[in-house]
């Protein structure tokens, strides 16, 4: 057999992540010199598309319509392309449908599309099998003992499996990858579905016409994207069911944790109709009773593991978090275990489990573009994305409201990308303030080109809502309470050495537009100028650290009542008695 081939990067997996990671390689191949790879066990690109979801419907935006023709600005509204760096219009996912929530069909076939027209060195039909580090190199087999090594490795592999819940019986239950599509085979039947996650509600909404009777069950109560603002909470687009639950259609949703499956007599064979009993357990003492319900079958749906330990031998061990769902990841994705082992795509949301957008396609394709960034620095010494702003604080306030309202990469990775203003030795007298772009804010805190130095993070962030109702949208008016807000909005924080000194909202708007000179801008400049004038004067070290943002809810407010007279209360049990219709003539003071 020939010698391993030494690869600069090689990527496993040809998904959006192995495409979205190739491509920047690509790109630079020729410039820097760079020999990179991804293998792929399936024929084509973004397989896994080709079966899930199941239903067909994909659940990300595909919004070709907004308005203008800023593409910065669409990509915002778009979550399947990935980026491109404006090099082909075609490379956009509008082109192959409009259809707001598209058929799963068309990721495949865009994705297929940019690794052809990219010119993508990707090796397919190569199954990986074993992964392993010798002399500071990774050395990759492949199913067919054909071997592999780099210098950096990541893993864009997406999804691995299922997660299957450890229950007694759980066994003899169909998955959601490969439960029955045929509608006739559950008519009329009861059917248990494990889980209260996107595939477990597609799965509920796509049979709730024809079983007679469906529960979704788990301990975990349902989190909805729109409260969370985590887009891999339930969507809208998958709620349905909820409607025929609340609206008393038969379905129903249970709280509790099953701790038994027990098939009925004959049915050894399993799933083939003849019953089964489920107990519940609703406490966590074991001699409280538990309560039984019978269905005719069962599906698990309770998510999946993004990461196959078993690939990486005993050379290569990587530490896993989330009960071994991911692994453990630094601030740049990259293992906390295995240096130069970079996690892309899916894996990614492993760093801020069930947060944000880190874990899809309009999310990660930007965390991506800083990964390599970060590693063309590294490697190669290509300076990070950066640009020079005039060291002004009208000037600077102008450019952060622009640019808070076009880009992409802080808005859709809100709290996690963010852009810093570094105040190097000697700022005050420099005509121009480096603004660099799109790192992560995590990152930032730990650089070690930024000790003993300031910087001004700017970030996208939403409020605290506390748990109050999403749609109950109580704007705030005037810059002084820009920090009551809930909607997104942007937020400057001074940091020093890990410390945030000083912190700046600006005002939330219903349309994310935060773009009018006496509400947004010249508050900002005003805060600019404050913060210049004391690192001009103060002794940084010296200076207080700013107290966390306060849960909006708990903050107590003022109000004036129905007779005229003041009130106080906290701000979530004010909105709630605002939704109830207590305080119909009341208002905030």
């Amino acid at each position: 057999m020939a010698e391993a081939t030494l690869y600069d990067f090689l990527i496993v997996g040809a998904g959006p992540a192995g495409l979205q990671a190739a491509y920047f390689l690509q790109k630079q191949s020729a410039s820097l010199n760079i020999k990179y790879l991804v293998l792929e066990r399936a024929a084509s690109a973004g397989a896994f598309f080709d079966i899930f979801p199941r239903s067909d419907k994909l659940i990300s935006i595909n919004k070709v319509y907004t308005g203008t023709d800023d593409p910065e600005f669409n990509m915002r509204h778009d979550w399947n392309s990935l980026l491109s760096d404006g090099d082909d219009p075609e490379l956009l996912f509008k082109h192959f449908t409009e259809d707001l929530f598209p058929h799963r069909k068309y990721l495949p076939e865009y994705l297929q599309h940019f690794a052809q027209k990219t010119n993508l060195n990707i090796r397919y039909n190569t199954e990986v099998k074993n992964i392993a580090r010798a002399d500071n190199k990774f050395v990759i087999t492949d199913a067919t003992g054909n071997m592999y090594k780099s210098n950096i490795l990541f893993m864009c592999t997406g999804t691995f499996e299922q997660h299957i819940p450890k229950i007694p019986g759980i066994e003899k239950a169909w998955l959601y990858s490969n439960c029955p599509l045929d509608k006739e085979y559950w008519k009329n039947k009861r059917v248990l579905i494990l889980g209260k996650g996107n595939s477990a509600f597609e799965t509920a909404d796509d049979l709730s016409p024809f079983c007679a009777t469906i529960h979704c069950a788990s301990p975990r109560p349902v989190q909805l994207a729109w409260d969370t603002h985590y887009v891999g909470d339930l969507r809208a687009v998958n709620n349905n069911y909820l409607d025929l639950y609340q609206l008393k259609s038969q379905h129903g949703m249970i709280s509790g944790r099953c701790v038994n499956l027990e098939w009925a007599p004959g049915n050894e064979d399993k799933k083939i109709g003849q019953g089964v009993t489920a107990s519940y357990a609703f406490t966590v003492s074991p001699d409280d009773p538990v309560t039984k319900f019978k269905y005719d079958e069962v599906i698990v749906a309770a998510g999946w593991r993004y990461i196959n330990s078993q690939l990486f031998d005993e050379t290569c061990k990587v530490v896993t978090s989330h009960a071994g769902k991911f692994s453990a990841l630094g601030p740049l994705w990259e293992s906390v275990s295995v240096p130069n082992l970079f996690f892309s795509g899916a894996a990614m949301q492993g760093r801020e489990f069930k947060k944000f957008t880190t874990g899809f396609i309009h999310g990660f394709r930007y965390c991506i573009r800083t990964q390599m960034n970060y590693l063309f620095n590294r490697e190669y010494g290509v300076p990070l994305p950066s640009l020079p702003v005039k060291n002004d604080a009208a000037t600077l306030a102008q450019y952060i409201v622009s640019r808070v309202n076009s880009c992409s990469a802080p808005y859709q990775m809100f709290q996690i990308l963010v852009d810093a203003i570094i105040l190097h030795p000697g700022w005050k007298s420099a005509p121009e303030l480096e603004y660099r772009l799109e790192l992560p804010s995590l990152y930032l805190q730990k650089a070690s080109d930024l000790k003993n130095i300031p910087y001004i993070e700017v970030m996208l962030q939403y409020g605290d809502r506390g748990g109050v109702a999403a749609f109950m949208f109580e704007q705030q008016s005037v810059p002084g309470k820009a920090d009551l807000g809930w909607a997104l909005h942007p937020c400057l924080r001074l940091y020093y050495n890990g410390r945030v000194l000083f912190r700046h909202h600006m005002l939330e708007t219903a349309e994310l537009n935060w773009d009018i000179p006496e509400l947004h801008t010249e508050p900002l400049r005003e805060w600019l100028e404050m913060v210049f004038k004391v690192l001009e004067t103060a002794d940084l070290d010296s200076l207080p650290e700013v107290k966390p943002d306060e849960p909006l809810a708990k903050q107590e407010i003022t109000y004036r009542g129905s007779e005229g007279e003041e009130m106080k209360t906290k701000r979530g049990e004010y909105v709630t008695k605002m939704e109830m219709g207590l305080l119909k003539e009341s208002y905030l003071l």
